[in-house]
């Protein structure tokens, strides 16, 4: 049997990882790459249907390369004391547009407004750091469903079921979001100082 891929991207990575770090004092190198999704016949569909609720298109929501982590990098962090998420993990990715509006370090600048088409997805972990949840925020101000700074909110499983979709306008996040300390809505500096 195949494991759905985010858990077997997840399974491999780690396996990777302590693979690696047995033979790194032998001055081995072990590297892990992750191919896209696999086009299926079902793949257009869905994917169609999940560009559709987020209010982009088939062509924005394929694009899987110029995305940058949080401090660039991937290290799953822990929930955080202002997180309204139950998930107990995460980690946050921008796209290139929204990465401009990262520092050298990696961290949200301090006066940023994320531009026009700037994609933010946070990664929503569950405690043996499978994916649970992508939280999506796209900047998209003449979107139907973008709320007053501009940002269309989306909740998407890996399945592709939507969870919440874009006509909610982030009304179950914008409270914790708009919290002190927050820049553009993101509160990563934050709580991850």
């Amino acid at each position: 049997t195949s494991l759905p891929s985010g858990l077997g991207n997840s399974s491999i990575t780690a396996f990777v990882k302590h693979f690696s770090n047995d033979v790194a004092p032998e001055n081995i190198t072990v590297n892990v790459v992750h191919p896209p999704f696999t086009k299926t016949d079902r793949y257009p569909a869905r994917l169609e249907a999940r560009a559709k609720q987020l209010g982009v298109s088939l062509a924005e929501a394929e694009k899987t390369e110029g995305y940058v982590y949080f401090n660039f990098s991937d290290v799953y962090l822990d929930k955080s004391s202002g997180s309204g998420h139950s998930q107990p993990h995460l980690r946050t990715r921008y796209n290139s547009i929204a990465a401009a509006s990262l520092d050298a370090s990696g961290r949200v600048k301090g006066n940023a407004t994320f531009a026009e088409g700037s994609i933010i997805v946070k990664d929503l972990l569950n405690a043996d750091k499978t994916i649970n949840l992508y939280a999506i925020l796209y900047k998209k101000s003449d979107h139907k469903d973008a709320d007053e700074k501009g940002w269309v909110w989306g909740y998407v499983e890996p399945s592709g079921t939507i969870r919440a979709g874009a006509a909610n306008k982030g009304s179950a996040c914008i409270s914790c979001h708009s919290q002190s300390g927050n820049i553009d809505y993101m509160l990563m500096n934050k709580f991850y100082p």
